[in-house]
């Protein structure tokens, strides 16, 4: 999770939160104006959003579960 961390807050990590972000603003806009009877693509096209939306959540989960397993053992070693 540290790593991971460090990783999200450097310059790679900044550009690679970017990138989603963008990403995700372009999926979102082209859904909305989606032939509403192109099944198919609207559900590759969700498909897609999920895959990115998992991706960051993936990232934010490591994070968060570093920081809380960081704050148990300081407990641990504090009780």
């Amino acid at each position: 999770g540290f790593e991971v961390e460090q990783f999200w807050d450097s310059p790679v990590g900044a550009y690679l939160r970017d990138r989603v972000s963008q990403r995700l603003d372009v999926l979102v806009t082209s859904l909305k104006t989606m032939d509403p009877t192109k099944a198919l693509e609207i559900t590759r096209v969700q498909a897609e959003i999920l895959h990115w939306e998992g991706f960051a959540a993936w990232i934010g989960e490591a994070i968060r579960t570093y920081h809380e397993a960081a704050a148990q053992l300081e407990a641990d070693e504090d009780g």
